[in-house]
């Protein structure tokens, strides 16, 4: 059965998952992060909030947009253009 069928994992499964230590896994449960109760001694995490806190992770290191790389970019481009100007004004004083 693939992680993806099942409804619940368990903390070491969570942490293979995600390539996170026991520790982490822990950290996120008390942090609310992750979903999880106590089936007798056995804590269990809903996959279902494995997927949402991958999902949140994903939005928080957003990758800059092509439009946003362009107008970096071009702001380097005219910091150096500017930069290469003053240096030849100086040159010619």
């Amino acid at each position: 059965m693939d992680a993806d069928d099942l409804l619940l994992i368990s903390p070491r499964e969570t942490g293979r998952l995600l390539n996170y230590g026991r520790d982490k896994v822990y950290e996120l449960i008390a942090n609310g992060e992750l979903k999880s109760f106590k089936e007798g001694t056995a804590r269990k995490i809903t996959v279902s909030s494995v997927h949402a806190y991958i999902k949140r992770r994903l939005r928080e290191a957003k990758q800059e947009t092509p439009e946003e790389q362009q107008r970096k970019r071009r702001l380097r481009e005219g910091q150096e253009r500017k930069r290469r100007l003053s240096e030849s004004n100086s040159q010619t004083r």
